[in-house]
């Protein structure tokens, strides 16, 4: 939600506290997936530097 939120206080705080990085919200997008689709370049930094799975692809929920 901070990622989404665009709320770097938070994520650097979670992140430090052991949130889990490599999840994903209800749509399927990974904290990384939503830091760089609000172009946040310091949480871009701050969630690669707490060692999230890079190579995580974004996992497309859709029902039919």
């Amino acid at each position: 939600m901070a990622c989404y939120n665009d709320d770097l206080t938070t994520a650097s705080v979670l992140l430090r506290a052991g949130a889990y990085r490599n999840g994903c919200n209800k749509f399927g997008q990974t904290p990384l997936l939503l830091a760089v689709t609000k172009n946040n370049v310091a949480m871009v930094k701050e969630v690669i530097g707490a060692g999230v799975d890079v190579n995580k692809m974004e996992q497309a929920i859709w029902h039919t």
